[in-house]
């Protein structure tokens, strides 16, 4: 599942891992973050996310080329 998130992210973020745990059956969510993105950092962190790696110079953002940080949850770490 991969997808673009902007605004509503803490709305939104919980009861998807939940129903790709729950209904899909996933055994691991994956986010990735561009690095200078602080606030949906710290909600990943928050959520009990574990740093995954860094991809260095990932992407093209405005002619900037950024980093991209990824964060993994496990089922079996996951707290409802």
């Amino acid at each position: 599942m991969a997808f673009i998130l902007g605004v509503g992210m803490k709305e939104a973020l919980k009861p998807m891992v939940q129903y790709g745990f729950k209904q899909m059956g996933l055994n691991r969510v994956e986010v990735c973050i561009g690095t200078k993105n602080a606030a949906f950092i710290k909600l990943v962190k928050r959520l009990r996310f574990m740093k995954e790696g860094l991809s260095r110079e990932y992407y093209c953002n405005n002619n900037i080329v950024e980093d991209l940080i990824c964060f993994l949850l496990l089922k079996k770490e996951y707290k409802n």
